[in-house]
């Protein structure tokens, strides 16, 4: 005889719907923190290493030449790249400021003039291409490929943080160190790829950044500031 008892009953339209919405939600709410956490680990590290080399390398002028950036040598955007330059593994210079190195790395080397070589920037670290003498370095720790976006974080009160691929740092005599920025980010966007194409930058609200740079132990960071491939 045919037993009912042991018909086996799937699941209704319903039931699978609800399924995938709790799924959709924990989705939601887990994988941000996950993203954040791997861009906090691969994009800080990168940095880290990036501020290390490039101070070696002033490490290494001072003790080989006795020439720090301060030297008279450096009167723009290529004589600064080239300080950095001789001791780099360099894949391409482009003359106008911009290394590619060996490991993915792009530094765009920029000077503001008003004289030679690298003056003291404030206690503040403030990026400002108005302040003569002033030097800096922006840094994609993975080259041209994407996501090219300026790293950032939040409001003082707040807790989030984004970790990215591009950072600004300035150059004094002799250390490197991240900075803040200035209302005035034209020199910034100057940037050009490794073939030559303008990535147009655009400049975004204050944010207090000082969650975001402790983990480096350096200031913070302030604007955001976003290439558009």
């Amino acid at each position: 005889m045919f037993n009912v008892s042991n018909i086996q009953r799937g699941f209704t339209l319903a039931e699978v719907l609800v399924t995938l919405a709790i799924i959709g939600v924990i989705a939601s709410l887990t994988i941000p923190k996950i993203v954040a956490s791997t861009n906090k680990t691969k994009y800080g590290t990168a940095l880290k290493k990036t501020v290390a080399v490039l101070n070696q390398v002033i490490i290494k002028n001072i003790a080989e030449d006795d020439t720090d950036t301060a030297t008279t040598t450096i009167t723009d955007n290529d004589t600064l790249a080239a300080y950095f330059a001789v001791k780099l593994n360099v894949l391409k210079n482009d003359g106008n400021g911009s290394l590619w190195l060996a490991d993915g790395t792009r530094l765009s080397f920029f000077h503001t003039g008003g004289g030679s070589g690298c003056g003291t920037i404030s206690d503040v670290y403030v990026f400002d291409p108005n302040i003569a003498n002033a030097c800096y370095v922006v840094v994609d720790v993975n080259g041209d490929k994407k996501p090219n976006i300026k790293s950032y974080g939040v409001y003082a009160n707040a807790t989030a943080v984004s970790y990215s691929d591009v950072w600004i740092l300035g150059i004094n005599p002799r250390s490197v160190k991240p900075v803040i920025l200035d209302a005035n980010t034209t020199t910034v966007a100057a940037l050009k790829d490794i073939n030559g194409n303008v990535l147009n930058y655009t400049e975004f609200e204050d944010r207090d950044d000082a969650s975001m740079c402790a983990v480096l132990d350096v200031p913070a960071i302030i604007k955001i500031v976003i290439p558009h491939p």
